[in-house]
């Protein structure tokens, strides 16, 4: 099957499933098999979880969902940093890749092959918003390396996979 993908200058869903499964595991840990799953948590933040299970309130989660054609879904949702210069690359990087914020705090695009690189250049706006001036969140101190450093881990990821 790859091959055939291959050959029609797509990449294959499985291989992808399968780098994300052996780096980050399912997010639902129910899950076994690469090929059973399409959902994974990519934030590592897995520890920050308050006694009733679910995120602290400084955590930005994030999820990627690989779909059929060999694409990926990212989501942030939480303590999204929306800051001044996220806008700006969601109106400038990010409207290429259909980037929306409607729902606030929350952010979610599509990658594909190629398209990797914008992982990075929102990992440097997610920086930018704390990087030497005021922010609207104090816990962003913690939250926005936190993101960038795990946007920069998935291109790595990606780029294993995409090349």
């Amino acid at each position: 099957m790859g091959n055939f993908l291959s050959s029609l200058g797509l990449p294959d869903p499985y291989a992808l499933q399968k780098a994300l499964f052996d780096k980050y595991g399912p997010a639902d840990k129910r899950k076994k098999k690469a090929e059973k799953t399409s959902i994974f948590r990519v934030d590592g933040c897995e520890m920050y979880t308050g006694a009733d299970g679910n995120p602290l309130s400084h955590v930005c989660t994030m999820f990627v969902e690989v779909d059929g054609n060999g694409g990926l879904r990212v989501s942030l949702n939480g303590n999204v940093p929306l800051d001044e210069p996220v806008q700006l690359w969601i109106k400038t990087i990010g409207s290429g890749l259909g980037a929306s914020s409607a729902q606030a705090p929350a952010l979610s695009f599509t990658l594909r092959k190629g398209q990797q690189d914008a992982l990075l250049s929102l990992a440097a706006a997610v920086k930018q918003v704390v990087g030497g001036r005021k922010y609207s969140t104090p816990s962003f101190k913690y939250t926005c390396p936190r993101v960038a450093g795990a946007l920069a881990e998935l291109k790595n990821t990606l780029d294993s996979v995409w090349v």
